[in-house]
């Protein structure tokens, strides 16, 4: 999987965006679980699936970009997965990778229409975005909406 990952960014020319994700806390928080339940989980190879995917990177002259992934799901449901017809991850995916492009989180439009776990579609109207503010605390607001609509 990281050959082909590096393969397709050397042949478009373009970086490798990656999340930052940070497990402490939930490792931390693995004491008080069962033993076979904490083996299960502090054996998950995130952090060495992308140690060798920069490792790789580096050797290919490949760059690699890492961003927070705050409220990219929302980003990708809102702005993405209804729009063009795919699922929220997609949408969430897209959104990652325009953060690490350093492109526009504003919203794309001002009435929303997202999937609910039912399968169903709910529609809400977006709140006003305070321009003083960074946009993380609108997309915040925006993602307690969602939620407490499924």
């Amino acid at each position: 999987m990281v050959k082909l990952a590096i393969a397709e960014a050397l042949r478009l020319s373009k970086p490798i965006i990656l999340e930052r994700l940070e497990f402490s806390n939930k490792k931390a928080a693995l004491e008080g679980e069962g033993r076979r339940r904490a083996r299960m989980l502090s054996s998950f190879a995130y952090h060495g699936i992308i140690q060798h995917l920069k490792a790789a990177a580096f050797r290919a002259g490949v760059q690699i970009i890492e961003v927070n992934p705050a409220y990219k799901s929302t980003i990708g449901a809102v702005n993405y997965a209804a729009q063009l017809g795919i699922s929220v991850h997609q949408g969430a995916a897209i959104a990652i990778a325009r953060r690490g492009l350093g492109l526009s989180k504003r919203p794309a439009k001002r009435v929303v229409q997202l999937p609910t776990r039912e399968g169903d579609h709910g529609t809400f109207q977006l709140p006003e975005r305070n321009r003083g503010k960074h946009a993380w605390s609108f997309w915040a607001k925006v993602a307690q909406i969602r939620f407490e609509r499924r």
